[in-house]
């Protein structure tokens, strides 16, 4: 008996040890060129010669052209209280890749944090924090306003509090999209 109670502690010992190990995110860093801006989200990178689409982590930004996720997020925002159009989101979408194309030029060197488990989207993109000069654009964005928390799958607290703080920081100034907004 007493061995069966020391087997299934064991058991769960070595359960929770494997938890606590697989529930830690594991990041890589990479340093990568800048070759365009596609939009407020979305780089080219060169990385060692390779070129990648690079999505940024735990933001959207509205769209910069008129297609079906412009329209989606109409009837989205709408539903969450923006007083908001097809032209007035067109807008924001072109501020921001403006805003982020004022920062990044063609071979800026950037640094790309990726999850090592999630590296890429269902589009084959890179997904990544991506830094410039020791900036996180992504929060960089979401304090503009340029940009609204977008959490896909699992993002530990300490970093989805990050991107929360500095929404609600645009959102108390009213800045970008957030000048949109009822009350």
């Amino acid at each position: 008996m007493n061995f069966l109670k020391t087997l299934f502690r064991i058991i769960c010992i070595t359960t929770l040890s494997f938890s606590i190990v697989y529930s830690e995110i594991q990041y890589e860093f990479i340093q990568a060129k800048v070759t365009e801006v596609l939009d407020g989200d979305t780089i080219k990178v060169n990385i060692n010669t390779n070129n990648f689409a690079v999505r940024f982590f735990c933001i959207d930004t509205m769209e910069s052209r008129n297609n079906a996720k412009l329209k989606r997020d109409i009837i989205k925002m709408k539903q969450d209280g923006f007083n908001i159009n097809k032209l007035k989101l067109l807008n924001l979408g072109k501020e921001a890749k403006f805003f982020l194309s004022a920062i990044l030029k063609k071979d800026s060197s950037v640094t790309l944090k990726l999850n090592i488990r999630r590296r890429k989207d269902k589009y084959g993109r890179l997904l990544a924090e991506v830094f410039y000069n020791n900036q996180n654009l992504n929060i960089v964005m979401v304090r503009k306003g340029l940009a609204r928390t977008y959490f896909i799958g699992y993002v530990p607290q300490n970093i989805k509090s990050q991107y929360l703080m500095a929404e609600k920081e645009a959102r108390q100034e009213r800045v970008g999209i957030w000048k949109y907004l009822y009350n």
